[in-house]
């Protein structure tokens, strides 16, 4: 891999996640694992950049290298440390009244909107996420001091601690790192911090259920979500939203 390249590690926690994922009209599915269009739009959330601008096309193209990592970081709770919340989804039923639509045309006192929206509860995840290094430095200071709200997917999900990962002992820079291996070591010690844990050893990546970026022959599923453009500067909603394929491979962990 490029020495142009560094690696962040994000922690991504909240009461509820969700991940839009072939969501159409009125049932807004979750995918089981982060997708790259929600890290990056935090990420551009975190750094103030425009839709449709010369800087989200620059940001979004740092990030075309392919590597990303999500790892489920089962989440364990009170007496019972030794036995993992399972991720279980939610459903919520959810209606609009009253409403202004887009051509600024008033909506009937009857016309009323239904939608259908998936939530992760439970769910933690770790991500390794590479990108050139100009981009990466700036991503990390801005993840530390956002310029916009940052969000787990909607903007009803805010994260429940910050999002950088931060390991002074195996970093390159602050929030950085030199090599996916390192990030992963970080994010281990990160997550042993919070839950009290004192482990004799490290272990792998292996160990964990993930979603990785994967090439066309070893991948297992194609997901539409690696972000081309989020829109124009007018725009308020999907009209104007282009995205890529990318192959990814689901690992059940050991």
């Amino acid at each position: 891999m490029s020495n142009n390249l560094l690696w962040l590690a994000l922690w991504l926690d909240a009461p509820l996640q969700s991940w839009g994922f072939e969501s159409v009209f009125e049932r807004r599915h979750t995918a089981m694992f982060p997708t790259k269009s929600g890290v990056l739009g935090l990420v551009l959330a975190a750094m103030g950049v425009p839709k449709g601008s010369d800087r989200e096309h620059e940001t979004l193209e740092a990030f075309t290298e392919p590597g990303m990592v999500c790892v489920l970081i089962p989440r364990r709770h009170g007496r019972h440390k030794n036995q993992p919340l399972p991720v279980r989804r939610l459903t919520d039923y959810h209606t609009v009244l009253d409403f202004q639509r887009a051509d600024t045309s008033k909506a009937r006192k009857d016309d009323t909107v239904q939608s259908w929206r998936d939530y992760l509860m439970d769910a933690r995840f770790g991500v390794l996420l590479p990108g050139k290094r100009d981009k990466v430095e700036e991503t990390a200071r801005r993840l530390i001091d956002p310029i916009w709200g940052i969000w787990l997917g909607r903007k009803s999900c805010p994260p429940a601690t910050p999002l950088l990962v931060r390991a002074p002992e195996l970093e390159f820079a602050p929030g950085l790192f030199g090599t996916r291996e390192a990030a992963w070591r970080a994010l281990l010690l990160h997550v042993n911090r919070l839950d009290e844990v004192e482990a004799a050893e490290v272990p792998t990546l292996e160990a964990f259920p993930r979603l990785e970026d994967a090439d066309f022959s070893s991948g297992t599923d194609t997901w539409n979500d690696t972000p081309l453009t989020f829109g124009t500067a007018k725009s308020s909603g999907v009209e104007g939203r282009e995205f890529a394929p990318r192959r990814v491979c689901l690992k059940p962990g050991s």
